[in-house]
């Protein structure tokens, strides 16, 4: 029996996922197929590989990207400019050339296109969707207060969080409807966009799912540090749990994990440096290294919105210790299903009191494997999504 197809969505993810290890990717491609098994013909466009992922067909542009030097000048910020050039806006005109009924900028980096997604919509009376992963404004204004306001550096993040704020502000005041990935981003967000129409969609899980018995289990003493170090903040945060952790653990014979690509360079410099530390880049078989590890970290106060990551160690068995500011969206306690720490500095500690105690370990793991069953499963946001994208459409 054939799906009839309700509408046409024409889905800019800015740079295409397919291949693509990360959350972002995970999330633009999760959401986009939930969408399509809703009855809606997705067509997806990007810069880099072409490929077909659970009904949406993903169309590779090949394209030579601009560097920092020469977005320098522009309004908009890096990550979405280094995307305006001349082969990809081709792209994108030759899919609104094809009348979809929505347009989904998926991403701030996909805004650079926001005119054209705008004079599209004044010729068809389609809708335009913003996925948004995170409070960019927030994100990046925060990143860049944390770097000394009289260096370059620190001069161009602030200069470049100001253009991702303003960038922002124009993809929201345009988009008939926002999705958000976790209620503090929606609440952020809101307080400085009263009008706005908005939906929380949390990410969907597809992974397996594992329980863990570690009284019963022989495992290393080590710790999984899981996700993917594609983004310049990312990896400087790495760097700092690294460098709290490494000295501790080495002396308490423990081992850490840093497992995910997206920055070959980056990890290849890191092979030696460390005493406790191995980073692996990515790796083929998860399953695997999930299972040689007694504990789940999740330490990013940068970076906001959905940790991912905290969904996968939940699905998967992997008892959780988390620093406090980097859990969000997932419904979880601290101390009933994960252990925590206040502090960077009180990190190591909060591993070293929990990594021997099997109970304990048990404990988290089953709360937060019983907490998240059920409730994260794609089609039910992608049904969300396309009802409420067709209830605006009724309504105008």
């Amino acid at each position: 029996m054939t799906t009839e197809i309700r509408q046409r969505w024409s889905w800019w993810s800015g740079v295409s996922p397919v291949g693509v290890r990360s959350g972002l990717a995970t999330y633009s491609t999760g959401l986009a197929a939930a969408v399509a098994r809703s009855g809606v013909g997705v067509r997806g466009i990007g810069v880099g590989q072409s490929g077909d992922n659970d009904g949406v067909s993903w169309i590779g542009v090949s394209a030579e990207t601009r560097t920092r030097g020469r977005a320098l000048f522009s309004l908009d910020p890096y990550i979405a400019n280094r995307l305006k050039v001349a082969e990809h806006a081709a792209a994108v005109d030759a899919e609104l050339d094809l009348d979809p009924d929505v347009v989904v900028i998926d991403h701030l980096m996909s805004a650079w296109a926001l005119d054209r997604a705008e004079t599209w919509r004044a010729r068809t009376g389609g809708k335009i969707v913003h996925v948004s992963h995170n409070d960019e404004a927030l994100v990046r204004t925060s990143w860049a207060a944390g770097t000394a306001v009289v260096s370059p550096r620190g001069l161009y993040l602030r200069f470049d969080g100001w253009r991702s704020a303003r960038l922002q502000r124009r993809v929201i005041a345009a988009a008939d409807l926002v999705t958000m990935i976790t209620d503090a981003d929606a609440k952020s967000i809101a307080s400085r966009h009263e009008s706005i129409k908005s939906v929380v969609l949390t990410p969907g899980y597809s992974g397996p799912c594992e329980s863990l018995d570690l009284v019963a289990t022989d495992r290393p003493r080590s710790v999984l540090l899981f996700g993917s170090l594609d983004w310049e903040a990312k990896r400087q945060n790495v760097i700092e749990v690294v460098q709290a952790l490494d000295p501790v653990f080495a002396e308490a014979n423990i081992d850490l994990r840093v497992v995910g690509g997206g920055a070959d360079d980056f990890v290849a410099a890191q092979h030696g440096k460390w005493a406790a530390t191995t980073f692996t880049g990515p790796i083929d078989d998860l399953g695997a290294e999930f299972n040689r590890n007694r504990l789940g970290l999740v330490a990013e106060p940068i970076g906001g919105g959905f940790k991912l990551k905290s969904l996968d160690y939940a699905m998967r068995g992997l008892p959780i210790v988390v620093l406090d500011g980097s859990m969000s969206g997932l419904g979880l306690s601290r101390d009933v299903h994960y252990g925590s720490a206040a502090s960077m500095a009180q990190l190591p500690a909060a591993v070293i009191e929990a990594i021997d105690d099997p109970e304990q370990l048990d404990r988290w793991s089953a709360e937060a494997a019983k907490a998240v069953e059920g409730r994260f499963e794609w089609k039910d946001r992608g049904s969300e999504l396309v009802e409420t994208v067709i209830s605006l459409s009724r309504r105008h």
